[in-house]
């Protein structure tokens, strides 16, 4: 029946069938090669030299076989040593974080001097605050600098200790102002008596990231401000479309704010009076001086006697810091659906003044107005948009129903026969030119997927045996050194009666 279906063909069935059977033997030999061969895994990446040279050199010191990859920053080991030699190098404690940290005491030294010790815990305080720096996703490697000044009784102006980190960030990620000042405050939080402004961080290309000391750049730079102005602005904007959500339904109601801010910083002394009685008077002080009289005074009968009365106001004293970044001026503007009425237009500006917490006092306005016509949503159905699938698939039935229309006019029977029915045109097309090319085709994977399943199976079957072969040569070192114990255990007492 072969034979007969091959003579039967078209050369371009011949050279299709040929041509396929060719490209399926040689995915396989592939396929099986890559099966065979041996597997390597990832052991460690995105290393830096000096860590990379560590690793290899344990590695060598194990005798653990190695590949080096991505210009060395990569090192590979055979797929079924990944965990276990990542776990060995961990437990060693291989410093691959760019530093060592409070391990370095581990082995103290008799006789180290004072400044050895100090020089060792920023040493190890610059390697800890790394590994937590490291840890963060974004991040690939950091470097810590630490200046903690010597701590005295007899110095008169005291420094303050500061820090520098420069962050090497990973392809693509970035850190937002949040995170930075999270790693401001950690380092700050770390270190007795830094303080948050006191630590500088710069990304690998040396741009600034952490915010400057209010000294040097003043409450809050361009940047933060147009930040904080949009932080407030979407808070507020989500807010109040919550709201009206609520009422009209997603998307039919739609609302701008504007918020202006003060970031001045200012400080206002305030002093009151605090009245001592009923009067206003004060609390009353009073003083008395008396004179003893003399002989000229005892004959005129009485002594002199002078009173002082001091009346004293409490004072009460109050500072103000103001901080910066409040709200000076708030302005909201509100489109509502063309069916809302008068009366409803009054309550929604009622609704949204309290929900942003709207101030006349301040200055603060309000407009809430109703759309002319209807509002159209965010973004346009697709079934509805020029060019769109729902628009290219009602083209196409029509196509087909033409087509159908001349194959009826020319005698022909467009209608699908029982082995493609329900199944695309071209499909159908692919299996009436071709039924036999196809036929083949799955004959071929067929008996390529046994044979590949055959060599997954070899494959496993074979890391099963070197895994058993490997319990066997443990187990024949072990009795091996047993009884090396034993022969060693068994002459000594032997020597030990010549030697007698």
């Amino acid at each position: 029946m072969l034979k007969e279906t091959w003579n039967n063909s078209e050369l371009a069935s011949r050279s299709g069938l040929i041509g396929g059977v060719v490209v399926i033997l040689t995915l396989t030999f592939i396929a099986a090669w890559w099966l065979l061969q041996s597997r390597n895994g990832v052991l460690f990446t995105d290393l830096e030299p000096g860590d990379a040279a560590a690793v290899v050199s344990e590695l060598e010191r194990m005798k653990v076989d190695y590949t080096l990859a991505a210009d060395g920053t990569r090192i590979l080991v055979s797929q079924d040593e990944v965990h276990e030699v990542r776990l060995k190098l961990l437990g060693s404690g291989l410093p691959l974080s760019g530093g060592v940290g409070f391990e370095l005491f581990d082995k103290a030294e008799f006789g180290m001097t004072e400044f050895a010790q100090r020089i060792n815990f920023q040493r190890a305080m610059q390697g800890e605050l790394t590994r937590t720096i490291t840890s963060l996703k974004e991040v690939k490697f950091a470097r810590v600098h630490l200046v903690m000044p010597e701590a005295s009784l007899f110095q008169k102006d005291k420094t303050t200790p500061s820090a520098s980190i420069t962050l090497f960030l990973k392809s693509g990620a970035q850190l937002d102002q949040q995170q930075t000042e999270g790693i401001q405050r950690l380092v700050s939080a770390s270190v007795p008596g830094l303080e948050t402004a006191a630590v500088t961080i710069v990304d690998q290309y040396g741009k600034t990231m952490s915010a400057l000391a209010e000294a040097e750049s003043g409450p809050a730079t361009v940047t933060t401000r147009l930040h904080k102005k949009k932080e407030v602005e979407a808070y507020l904007t989500e807010k109040t479309t919550r709201v009206l959500e609520r009422t009209f339904g997603p998307g039919k109601a739609i609302v701008s704010i504007d918020v202006t801010l003060n970031f001045d910083q200012t400080k206002t002394t305030r002093e009151e009076v605090i009245p001592g009685s009923k009067d206003n008077r004060g609390m009353v002080r009073k003083r008395e001086s008396r004179s003893e009289p003399g002989t000229k005074n005892k004959q005129k009968g009485g002594g002199e006697l002078n009173t002082e009365v001091e009346y004293r106001l409490g004072r009460s004293v109050a500072q103000i810091v103001s901080t910066p970044g409040g709200i000076e001026r708030l302005s909201v503007g509100v489109l509502v659906p063309a069916s809302t009425t008068e009366v409803q237009l009054k309550q929604i500006k009622d609704l949204v003044a309290m929900a942003v917490g709207l101030d006349p006092v301040r200055g603060d306005d309000i407009a809430v107005h109703s759309a002319a016509g209807e509002i159209l949503p965010a973004q346009q159905d697709e079934l509805t948009r020029p060019g769109s699938t729902g628009l290219q698939t009602t083209e196409a039935v029509t196509d087909d129903l033409v087509r159908q229309a001349n194959a009826s006019e020319q005698g022909q029977t467009p209608g699908p026969d029982s082995k493609t029915a329900g199944l695309p045109a071209w499909m159908t097309a692919l299996w009436t030119q071709h039924a036999e090319i196809i036929l083949s085709i799955g004959v071929v994977l067929v008996l390529l997927l046994l044979l590949m399943i055959g060599l997954i199976s070899k494959t496993s079957h074979k890391k099963r045996a070197n895994q058993r072969r490997l319990l066997i040569d443990e187990r024949e070192r072990v009795l091996n050194q047993l009884k090396t114990w034993i022969n060693a255990d068994e002459l000594t007492p032997q020597s030990e009666g010549k030697s007698s």
